[in-house]
């Protein structure tokens, strides 16, 4: 999840397609979901899976004029709050290689 704010804090945005989030967190170093893919890229659909498990979904979104399945930030506020433990930096950069990144065991489980 700290990625996630990481991003839309980095872009300063309050919406973004689901195409440019996961890519957003593909160009990421070492994050933490590598062993939840398994050897296999990360994809909107496998994106939309995990965040469903927290009550968040992909939905149609306008984007200047263009139209694709996407996310609101204030669908994540609740997740932020549960799940990103430490506060953003204030200087609105993704998390860098020197910040421990979240472990799988702060990912929601399965259950």
């Amino acid at each position: 999840m700290r990625h996630i704010q990481a991003l839309f804090n980095l872009w300063k945005v309050d919406r973004v397609f689901s195409r440019r989030l996961a890519d957003g967190l593909r160009a990421m170093k070492n994050p933490p979901y590598t062993d939840l893919l398994k050897g296999k890229p990360l994809t909107e659909g496998w994106l939309a899976q995990q965040l469903r498990r927290v009550g968040i979904a992909p939905r149609p979104i306008w984007i200047d004029g263009a139209s694709a399945r996407g996310y609101h930030v204030s669908e994540f506020e609740d997740a932020f709050a549960r799940y990103v433990v430490e506060a953003p930096s204030t200087n609105n950069q993704a998390p860098e290689k020197h910040q421990q990144p979240m472990s799988k065991d702060q990912w929601p489980s399965r259950g």
